[in-house]
Parts: C-alpha cells; sequence; structure tokens
C-alpha cells in the first residue's frame, strides 16, 4: 500500500488484511521502489499524488523493470483523466478516494483474476517456447541425421563426372537421393520424391532408401524396385502416401544405364550435340497399385551427354512461377554440377522468395 496519506494508507492495509492479504505500506515513490524489490508484492495500491517521485513515475518505473505484479492506482474523485491516463502507462485498474467498500471488493477481486489469468497464461507460453525450443532441437537434430543420409562425395568414375544435391524446404524433407557401387564398375543411382513435406515425408524416405539398399548388387532395377514396392505398401497405404522414383543403374565400362522411372518424370537426357532424348515410364508410383510391375529400360551415354534426374522442386524454385522443361534444359548450359544447377535456379527467381517445396538434383555426365 504506498500513500503519503497514513490515514488511507492504513484503512487500505486493514481492509486487504482482513481478506486474507499480507500488507507492506510505503509512504513515498521512493520508499515504494525499494519495497517493491525486497517484499516481492502481487499487488500495488498507488497514489497518483505523492510528493517526490509521483505514482505514474513509480508506475513507469515498475513497468520497465518487468515486475510480476499488478498495479492499482488510486485517485481523487474527479480525476478520471489521471486514470485513463494510468491505465495507458500499465496499470491494472483505479480506485477512487473515498471509496465503497462494494467499489473496493470489486476491484481488488477484478484485479486479483486479472494477475491470476496473466499468471497462467505466462506459464503456459513458457511451456509452449521450451517445448517449442525441444521441437526445434529435435528438428535440427533429425535434419542433421537426414543429411547424413546423402551421398557426402562421389566416387570417382572413369569417363564420368557425377554430382548431387538435396535443399529441404524445411528442416527434414522427403526428397533424397542416393547412388553406390555394389560391385566395381556398377553404380546404382537414386532420386525419390515422397508426397508431403516435413516429418512423416522424411520417415517414408530413409524407409524407401533402406528397402531399395537392401536389393544392392542382388538384382536388376526393375525387379528392385518391384521388391522395394510390395515391401512399402502397407507402409505407404497407413500414411496415405505414395513416392515417385528413377532407379537406375550405370555399368561404367560399357556406358549403358539401365533404369526405371516409377512415376517420377522428371529426367532430361541431353545429347552432346544438344537435342533432349526422352526416357521411356516405367510405371506408377509406389504406393498406387498393390502389385505393381516395373518395366525396365536401357540407354547408352555417349562421351559429352548428359543425365539430369531432378524433384519436383526444380520446376517451384521460383514462387509464382513454373519453371518448364525448357527452361531446365537451358539451365544445363555451362553448368558443371548439381549444386551449380541449383544456385542457377534460384538466381533466375530474382529474390522472390525461398522455395516452397524441396530441390533435388543428380547429374551425371559423361565425358
Amino acid at each position: 500500500m504506498v500513500d503519503d496519506d497514513a490515514a488511507i494508507a492504513r484503512l487500505i492495509g486493514v481492509r486487504l488484511q482482513t481478506r486474507g492479504f499480507a500488507v507492506e505500506t510505503a509512504y513515498s515513490g521512493e520508499e515504494a521502489l525499494e519495497q517493491a524489490d525486497a517484499f516481492a508484492p502481487d499487488m500495488i495500491f498507488l497514489d497518483v499524488s505523492m510528493p517526490g517521485i509521483s505514482g505514474l513515475e513509480v508506475l513507469e518505473e515498475v513497468r520497465r523493470r518487468e515486475l510480476d505484479l499488478a498495479v492499482v492506482m488510486t485517485t481523487a474523485f474527479g480525476s478520471e483523466t489521471v486514470a485513463v491516463d494510468a491505465l495507458r502507462r500499465g496499470a491494472d485498474d483505479y480506485l477512487r478516494k473515498p471509496f465503497e467498500v462494494s467499489e473496493f471488493q470489486a476491484v481488488v477481486d477484478r484485479t486479483v483474476a486479472t494477475l491470476t489469468l496473466r499468471r497462467r497464461n505466462e506459464a503456459l507460453q513458457r511451456e509452449l517456447d521450451e517445448r517449442r525450443k525441444q521441437l526445434e532441437a529435435e528438428l535440427a537434430r533429425a535434419g542433421a541425421i537426414q543429411a547424413d543420409l546423402l551421398p557426402d562425395a562421389a566416387p570417382a568414375l572413369p569417363g564420368f563426372h557425377l554430382s548431387g544435391k538435396c535443399l529441404p524446404a524445411r528442416d527434414v524433407g522427403g526428397d533424397f537421393f542416393d547412388w553406390y557401387e555394389a560391385t566395381p564398375g556398377q553404380l546404382t543411382i537414386t532420386l525419390g520424391d515422397v508426397m508431403g513435406k516435413g516429418m512423416p515425408a522424411a520417415l517414408l524416405m530413409a524407409t524407401v532408401r533402406a528397402a531399395l539398399r537392401a536389393t544392392a548388387g542382388m538384382v536388376s532395377p526393375g525387379l528392385a524396385v518391384e521388391q522395394a514396392a510390395r515391401a512399402l505398401a502397407t507402409d505407404l497405404e497407413r500414411a496415405g502416401s505414395f513416392v515417385t522414383l528413377f532407379h537406375c543403374r550405370l555399368d561404367v565400362a560399357t556406358r549403358e544405364l539401365h533404369y526405371v522411372d516409377a512415376g517420377h518424370g522428371h529426367v532430361l537426357l541431353r545429347r552432346a550435340a544438344g537435342d533432349s532424348v526422352p526416357l521411356g515410364a516405367g510405371g506408377f508410383p509406389l504406393g498406387i497399385v498393390p502389385e505393381p510391375e516395373y518395366q525396365q529400360s536401357t540407354v547408352h551415354l555417349d562421351p559429352r551427354d548428359t543425365l539430369l534426374v531432378y524433384s519436383d522442386g526444380l520446376l517451384e524454385a521460383c514462387p509464382g512461377r513454373r519453371l518448364k522443361a525448357a527452361d531446365v534444359s537451358a539451365l544445363l548450359d555451362g553448368c558443371m554440377s548439381a549444386a551449380d544447377l541449383i544456385e542457377r535456379a534460384l538466381a533466375a527467381c530474382d529474390g522472390s522468395g525461398p522455395p516452397g517445396d524441396d530441390l533435388t538434383v543428380v547429374l551425371l555426365r559423361a565425358v
């Protein structure tokens, strides 16, 4: 209770004590600020007009310190303008002097209710902030794990340059690429795109990658995709999702590429002369039909031929403008790597914002 009038301070103090409050009294603004630190009150009844530091100045200092308390300004009758000013500066309520018992009780009840609700909301916000930080840390860790699943360096391939790049739209994503030599001279390359984004797509992405890796070197690309589709059918059905894939195996010595396009479609084979060769489709995406069959095809890669496999995120790299296949082909001119291609695509957006979808590219060039 802060008032330079001892009688009023004593009266309000007694009424608060009868309602179960512990009360400390201050008779100046300076004393009030000292006791605010020592006593840590829940509420301050604060007189507006006091010698020295005024009540409004005490109010401003209390709010500046961000003390967890409510402030009720006490004003002389007829000074509603001052009361309104106090509310604008952060007071919780005001009480006019001389005051009636009913008005006093109403202000106390209202202020306690407001303070209690505010503290509950702040506690809830702290809990939500802490949970958000935990989720962000978990997502960051998941993103790091997912990045570790991607190839970190391309193998040395006589007569070929290979590169890949994956840029998730969020911490984790549903795109992936993979490559490995199950046997020397036989390089398996995969690019997949799981429907959706975020953690659900990322979990399915890891499962698809593992299913395909389980067939490494044992079966042809066509059989590998069929086996993976059957193994994943239940998981994809439960998740209500599907996966598009381009899965191939390069015979480095013969330069033959055996491949399956499982509903992916975003593949560009550009010959040395500059013309593009369409690659045949191999079947539906994984998760569409229960007993899938996939048609494997073969193409020969001549010197200076370029195979580009990408996710639809490349076409949607520029928000508000979808790239066409011809645009993607033009980006290949003088392009040195998958990362270079992505940089070119994003640079063509003229700062129109970050990509809204996962963006993945694999680039294989015959030399």
